[in-house]
């Protein structure tokens, strides 16, 4: 008799790396890629580690309509190279950053940026003191010239939810909600950013999506009733919930708008008689400039 052994049927990302890569990686996270856009639900994006080594991990696309899954093999060791040389030098880094005596903050390097999470209150003296201590370990270490640099101030108390110092590449693909609400501040610069220090003092953002930011406007509301009461000549109603803002060019805050309607009757309405607008700046933690505006 003679035996024949059927060969493997490669139906998922799984499939391909153990008949590629037996006994080395694993997928950890999969998810559908746009299938409006694709026309399909069998495009995928998957986040996969290394077994020996959970913190080195990369992401591949595949499509279970091609021939092996479309990947090709050449193209994922590579993606496995840089991703082991980013990973030996986030780990170097964090070295660095706590032999300055850097404190509650997680790194990480993918992708070609380091990123740097800074989970403190981002007080002016907290984002300049941090910032030097950045620099001066980024300027001394050759490796750093190669990436580009993000730095974010996190809500405080989100410290050690997500992962401890380093940051995993799984972090940036599957936990964008997490990071858009804690992300409070950052800096977003290209490689070239260590010859001009003190300009990125001034080059912080506020990130409109933050939890921070429906902190400041449950705040502000009271303040701008209050004001409202004092300064509107005839009845008026303000909508409970409805509040708009933007982004101020000159400052690190934001405009925030209360809509108000002369009328003593309470609706719902698509067309206001004016706002009460205000501005809330980060360091002063509090709504001022409170005013009457037509838009």
């Amino acid at each position: 008799m003679s035996c024949r052994t059927k060969k493997k049927e490669i139906g998922n990302l799984q499939d391909w790396i153990d008949t590629h890569y037996p006994g080395t990686l694993k997928v950890i996270e999969t998810q559908t890629e746009d299938p409006i856009r694709r026309l399909s639900f069998k495009v995928k994006n998957s986040t996969v580690a290394s077994l020996e080594d959970s913190m080195l991990q990369i992401n591949i696309h595949w499509d279970k309509r091609q021939p092996g899954l479309g990947i090709i093999k050449s193209e994922v060791d590579s993606m496995l190279a840089n991703a082991k040389k980013e990973l030996s030098d986030t780990r170097h880094l964090l070295g660095l950053l706590q032999s300055k005596g850097v404190e509650y903050f997680s790194c990480g390097i993918n992708l070609g940026d380091i990123r740097i999470l800074v989970f403190e209150e981002p007080l002016k003296k907290n984002r300049d003191e941090r910032l030097v201590q950045l620099l001066e370990v980024l300027a001394g270490w050759p490796e750093a010239d190669q990436y580009g640099l993000g730095v974010y101030f996190m809500e405080p108390k989100a410290y050690g939810e997500e992962f401890n110092e380093i940051i995993p590449l799984v972090h940036w693909h599957w936990s964008a909600a997490w990071q858009r609400k804690n992300s409070i501040i950052s800096l977003l610069f290209q490689p070239g950013y260590l010859s001009e220090p003190q300009k990125l003092k001034k080059m912080w953002e506020f990130n409109t999506e933050s939890d921070r930011l429906l902190s400041w406007i449950d705040q502000s509301r009271p303040v701008a009733e209050k004001w409202a009461k004092m300064h509107l000549t005839k009845p008026f109603t303000m909508p409970p919930e409805h509040a708009e803002y933007e982004i101020l060019s000159n400052a690190l805050g934001v405009k925030i708008k209360f809509p108000f309607n002369y009328s003593t009757a309470a609706k719902e309405s698509e067309t206001y008689d004016g706002y009460i607008a205000g501005e809330y700046l980060l360091d002063e933690k509090e709504f001022s400039s409170v005013r009457i505006s037509k838009e």
